[in-house]
């Protein structure tokens, strides 16, 4: 188990990738949306949806589940 929610131990990794994917490289995100819940542990997040708008208006989708 770990001691931290999916945001730190798997979405991280995904949040990286946006700008891989998308080009150019030096665009920004412009606006962050996220909600996430806690469904089997109190302290810490299991389930995590985060929403990405880089300044020239792609928009990326993370949906992680721990």
């Amino acid at each position: 188990m770990s001691n931290v929610g999916v945001v730190i131990d798997l979405a991280v990794h995904d949040i990286d990738l946006i700008p891989l994917v998308h080009q150019p490289r030096s665009d920004k995100s412009s606006r962050v949306q996220s909600r996430s819940s806690p469904a089997r542990w109190p302290r810490r997040e299991d389930i995590a949806l985060l929403q990405f708008r880089t300044a020239s208006g792609v928009l990326a989708h993370i949906n992680t589940t721990g």
